[in-house]
């Protein structure tokens, strides 16, 4: 037994040792320049790894001293993303979004409501000098961030003002409290330790998070404190977090009404009111002088934004593109209500929720996915597990971009990596039902 366990063990700090060889390849021999198809192979060479550490994991979770080893287990994984800061530094190929953060962050300091006015517009022309404004995307559009997050966007830009990369640390902070959030979140769900294996060792998260550094990673510990009193029943603390977490993105919203039926009776007032207050507490100084315009660009992004979709995509093939969004809006809106005339687990229901939306939205970029994460840890779904990374794949567009500056998405690309995720999105709850009725 003792000659398994250790043969067990060296198996799996193996592969949490070739995990972080292949991070570090990702930045050598040089990372001056992109180089896309290296990124590409590396980041599904690291979905890989990160599945067998989590299948190797499991076999682990039963040895000695396993409280030892999971300490040892969180200092590697904070060894992961220290390879993904050092290495990236202040080189932003994947994603330029933290530009946009602290010129809203900018803004804001020198008291200008960041919704007012797109970054093109004269107002600020006394702005466009600096380093931020040259590096910005769509600065003909205002702001779409929500007011916490505009607040820690200030905050951010008042530690260290234009540097893209303390703003990065600065953000890391948050998700170490994710990291605790979902330690206790485990607990809650009675979950098995080698599950939070699947997100400690995740490609998709540290890449968006430490590679690039996109908003998500402010949302997430509040989110993840929201589903833990959210086991616990305390409505009135959901209704802040959850609220807390919207307001950084709006993705939270998607969460919101099933939440809502799941508390009963003055549980609903409590949940309603407290969501509502925070939310109004927040916008409130942004609204004095801005108005409707908080709501920035929001509407021009669902109206018109898309990419890296599935059935969305199809949709559009037979259907004028409005038509599609209207179509897959409606197919969304009837699986939300057939989710909640279900009789599941709430988490069981809040996974669908989002997973739902992922396969049905217009526009999927790979840093979405993050939020269904804590659900995932416990469904232990394979296609979302396998699609976590293969995400990674979209990033194919900036091959072309970084060589003649065209943004053209390769379908057959997409084709490849739907197509094993919708397989096993169907074949292997069908797999399971087959085996059911025979063992009936």
């Amino acid at each position: 037994m003792g000659s398994s366990s250790a043969k067990w063990k060296i198996a799996f700090y193996s592969l949490i040792a070739l995990f972080l060889l292949s991070q570090a390849l990702i930045f050598l021999p040089d990372y001056e320049k992109p180089r896309m198809v290296k990124f590409l192979i590396i980041t599904q060479v690291l979905l890989l790894l990160s599945v067998l550490i989590f299948l190797v994991g499991r076999k682990l979770v039963r040895l000695p001293n396993l409280r030892k080893h999971l300490w040892i287990v969180l200092a590697l994984a904070l060894v992961a993303r220290a390879i993904m800061l050092i290495g990236a530094g202040d080189k932003f190929y994947i994603s330029d979004d933290v530009y946009r953060y602290l010129w809203d962050g900018e803004i804001n300091a020198n008291g200008i409501n960041p919704y007012l006015y797109a970054p093109d517009s004269d107002s600020l022309c006394q702005f466009h000098d600096n380093s931020l404004y040259d590096n910005l995307n769509h600065n003909w559009m205002p702001t779409i961030y929500p007011p916490l997050a505009q607040n820690i966007f200030l905050v951010g830009y008042l530690i260290g003002g234009e540097n893209p990369v303390i703003f990065k640390l600065f953000t890391a902070l948050f998700e170490l409290l994710t990291l605790i959030a979902l330690i206790v979140l485990a607990r809650e769900w009675n979950l098995a330790p080698a599950n939070l294996l699947l997100y400690l060792f995740s490609p998709l998260i540290l890449v968006e998070f430490y590679l690039s550094n996109h908003l998500d990673i402010i949302a997430m510990p509040f989110f993840v404190a929201a589903l833990i009193t959210l086991k616990r029943r305390q409505s009135t603390m959901t209704g802040v977090l959850l609220a807390l977490a919207t307001l950084v993105k709006f993705v939270g919203l998607f969460f919101v009404p099933l939440i809502f039926f799941f508390f009963k009776g003055k549980e609903k007032l409590k949940f309603t009111l407290a969501l509502i207050i925070t939310a109004v507490a927040l916008y409130l100084p942004y609204y004095a002088d801005g108005g409707t315009k908080v709501l920035g660009s929001l509407f021009d992004y669902l109206r018109d934004w898309q990419y890296n979709a599935s059935i969305f995509f199809v949709l559009k093939y037979f259907f004028h593109v409005t038509a599609a969004r209207y179509i897959v809006a409606g197919l969304f809106i009837t699986w939300l209500i057939y989710l909640m005339v279900r009789n599941l687990p709430i988490e069981r229901k809040l996974h669908d929720t989002y997973g739902g939306y992922l396969v049905l939205t217009p526009t999927l970029f790979p840093w979405y996915f993050v939020w269904i994460y804590p659900m995932m840890l416990r469904s232990l779904s394979p296609a979302f597990i396998y699609l976590s990374g293969a995400l990674l794949l979209s990033y194919h567009v900036h091959i072309g971009f970084y060589a003649n500056g065209t943004w053209s998405p390769m379908p057959w690309v997409g084709i490849m990596y739907y197509t094993p995720f919708y397989l096993l999105l169907i074949g292997v709850p069908l797999y399971h039902r087959i085996r059911r009725r025979r063992n009936v």
